[in-house]
Formats: C-alpha cells, structure tokens, sequence
C-alpha cells in the first residue's frame, strides 16, 4: 500500500512537471493540451490545461465565439450534476450532461456518460497580453465502487479516462471536422463545432481506486448481521426500560 501511495505521488509530481514545461516540447504555434488529476482516494479534480496559439485566440476575440471540451468518462468514474451546479456562481465550469447521472450505482451496473464543457475565452483573451493564452479547466469527478475481487493480490483497479474532444464554434472548416452539438449549456438550440486539433504529450490519465476482496464477503455479511441486531437489541430494551419508568411514575 505505501509503495502505492509513493508511486501516485511520484507520477502526480512528474506530470505537473510536464505541464508547466510543455510549452517547451512542441512548437510556439501549437494547439497544446495538458491533463493531470489532482486529489487523492475516489475524489479528484481532472485539470485540463489549454496553452492557446495566437491564431486561435484571434477567431475568439467576439463574445459569441466559444471552445466545446467533450468529455466522456467511463462507468468507473462519473461528474456529481449537483456538486457542478453549484460551482457554477464562484466561476466553475459551464457544464451540461447528456444524461441524468446516478451517483448512486456502482461501477458493473454504470454506463459511460459525456460532458460538454463551454468555455468563453472573450474575457480571459481581454485580461491577458501575452502572445499565448493559457486556460486551465477544473472538473470535479469521483470513482465508483467496484466489484470485489477474487484475486487477494489485486487491491486496486484502474479507470483510464480517454482524451477529450476539442471543439470550436468560431472556427471554418470541412464537413467532415464538424459535429451538431449544443450552443451553450442552457441546451436551447444545437449548433455547428468545428474540430480542433491538439498536441499533448499525457492525455490519458488513471484513476486508482481500491476494491474489496471476495473472500471477506461472508466475514462483512455476519459482522455486519450482528452489529444491526446487537444494535436493535439495545434499541429496544433502551425503549422498554423509558417506557416501565414513565409508567411506575404514573403510579
């Protein structure tokens, strides 16, 4: 376990690393996309690094030119409806689902579900004045519960989330770049997003998570039993005895 926990720490460290030198391994002019997960145990934050080139930051200098990241995670992995919303007011990602997400359901009865992702680069080209704009998305995302294993040497499982879409709606080019997405995410009308292709030097990340043995299935089931009737039992002698005593006090 502890090797484990090294071995995280040492990958997370190399690939923040990467990506503050990433700039540095391809050409100036490049589109460059940067992905590292941050946080640890079934709660992380998936950083989406975005270094821009001038060309594309020119085609996006109106308020109605925008960037589609398309995310799609896996069904060991899903993004909390709810907890995003609520980022939205203090500056979190413009987020809208394909689907309504059960946070509840574990991961062997899940299916993969897609985020689209807006990104409006009006204000941040404004406040920036370098050649080169970087845009760094934070996406809130959590593991699911696997099924346990029958291996006693596996105690862990690993969720590859695949590299994201990059899409713009500002942009000209061939049909066959091209997809009909939603415009924004109020997912009034469905519009046309040109596709934009990225250099990255990391884009799949893993996802650690611990699984259970199957072995200590019968070892939960009755230890589990036993809690919930010993704590029935006192339950209902706690109740029995308040309930003699009121009763002799009405004596």
């Amino acid at each position: 376990m502890a090797a484990l926990i090294l071995y995280l720490l040492v990958m997370s460290s190399i690939q923040t690393l990467q990506m503050l030198n990433m700039a540095a391994v391809f050409a100036s002019g490049d589109l460059l996309l940067a992905r590292q997960l941050t946080g640890s145990g079934f709660h992380r934050n998936l950083e989406t690094l975005l270094t821009l080139p001038e060309s594309i930051i020119l085609q996006h200098k109106s308020p109605e030119c925008s960037l589609l990241l398309f995310e799609t995670l896996p069904p060991g992995a899903y993004a909390d409806p709810f907890q995003i919303n609520s980022l939205k007011p203090f500056g979190g990602p413009q987020v809208l689902f394909d689907r309504i997400v059960n946070i509840e359901a574990a991961e062997f009865s899940s299916k993969p579900h897609e985020l689209f992702i807006f990104l409006s680069l009006y204000k941040h080209v404004a406040a920036e004045r370098s050649s080169e704009k970087t845009l760094e998305v934070s996406l809130p995302i959590h593991a699911r519960y696997h099924k346990p294993s029958v291996d006693a040497k596996i105690s862990h499982s690993f969720v590859t989330i695949l590299p994201p879409g990059l899409y713009s709606n500002c942009t000209p080019s061939d049909a066959a770049d091209t997809i009909m997405a939603p415009c924004d995410v109020n997912n009034s009308s469905m519009c046309l997003w040109t596709h934009l292709p990225y250099k990255s030097n990391f884009p799949v990340v893993q996802l650690s998570v611990p699984v259970g043995q199957q072995s200590d299935i019968p070892l939960v089931v009755v230890a589990t039993l036993f809690i919930t009737v010993t704590v029935c039992a006192v339950l209902v002698r706690f109740l029995w005895t308040s309930q003699q005593e009121t009763h002799n006090k009405h004596l």
